[in-house]
């Protein structure tokens, strides 16, 4: 039986209601956070980051590479 420790580290993605920046691993700004793709158990399975001078490419991140700080 899978269960989560602790609280969910995506609920503020999930809801939508704030931008968030994302970060790569030297810090700095590659993007926002555009779009949080959920699986069959409503986990967190990829996030889609908005990235160029006017976010006009997208690309997928799998949550197994994503920090939430």
């Amino acid at each position: 039986m899978d269960r989560e420790v602790g609280p969910d580290p995506f609920a503020g993605l999930k809801e939508g209601l704030e931008e968030y920046s994302v970060y790569d691993a030297h810090y700095e700004r590659i993007g926002r956070v555009d779009d949080v793709f959920l699986d069959e158990r409503d986990a967190v399975s990829y996030i889609g980051v908005k990235m160029g001078l006017f976010g006009t490419n997208s690309t997928l991140v799998p949550v197994e590479l994503v920090r939430v700080n």
